[in-house]
């Protein structure tokens, strides 16, 4: 969806600076009516499975159950005055800075050198001309199947950060 509108934009370029203004406000007009009805239609759609699961007109603390694997001590809510598991804040931002940022940064960290090593690859692969054709594709097809086991390398890593998430929050 990015590419057509850069296109758009890269398009517009060429016309006066009025006819880039008018088209400018005749897009976030655009905007402003697909956001309102993708909005009405999802609130249609939740009602509609509410309706569906017999859910309609049951308040929310009712439907929502703990989850089983929620570690914290039991406590009396200052909110509700019923009994509830707690966790404290200041666990759930330890793990968060020491344990998922770090993940986090690394993984980004990989695939940004990975990026750039493949574009070099690229670079050095593109300079000798007697090198034929099919292997200059070679660097393309590299980050390809990089990008595709960092895929699944890092959804496993997801699936792990998550689970560890939903046991201390």
């Amino acid at each position: 969806t990015h590419v057509p509108n850069f296109a758009l934009f890269f398009i517009l370029d060429f016309f006066p600076q009025t006819s880039r203004d008018i088209c400018c406000v005749v897009f976030a007009f655009f905007n402003v009516i697909w956001a309102t009805l993708f909005l009405e239609g999802w609130k249609r759609r939740g009602a509609e499975l509410a309706y569906k699961w017999g859910t309609l007109d049951t308040p929310a603390e009712f439907i929502e159950e703990p989850r089983p694997q929620y570690r914290g001590v039991k406590r009396i809510s200052p909110v509700t005055n019923c009994e509830e598991l707690h966790y404290p804040p200041w666990k759930r931002l330890l793990f968060q800075s020491c344990v998922s940022l770090p993940i986090c940064m690394s993984c980004l960290c990989f695939v940004f050198i990975v990026m750039l090593a493949c574009f070099e690859l690229q670079e050095f692969v593109l300079s000798i001309r007697e090198l034929p054709r099919l292997v200059r594709f070679f660097p393309k097809i590299l980050l390809a199947i990089i990008v595709s086991s960092c895929d699944e390398v890092y959804r496993k890593i997801a699936y792990w950060l998550n689970d560890m998430g939903i046991l201390t929050f």
